[in-house]
């Protein structure tokens, strides 16, 4: 039982529906591959991003899904 909780990952997908439940205050960035973009992004714009942006980085169906690697 103690190793069915340590393999029970609630972090990420939590941290992630709590983020799109403040999507006018955060960008979710659940995909490190967005991280450079984001981060240029946000360098040109003076830190805003738009709806648009907002949209193009929204949290994935897999980012939700639990991990299969150990």
């Amino acid at each position: 039982m103690d190793d069915a909780i340590e393999n029970i990952d609630i972090g990420g997908p939590a941290m992630v529906r709590a983020a799109a439940k403040n999507h006018a205050f955060v960008a979710i960035v659940t995909d490190p591959g967005d991280y450079a973009p984001l981060a240029k992004k946000l360098a040109a714009s003076g830190g805003k991003l738009g709806f648009a942006d907002r949209y193009a980085l929204a949290a994935r169906p897999s980012a939700t899904r639990p991990s299969t690697t150990a």
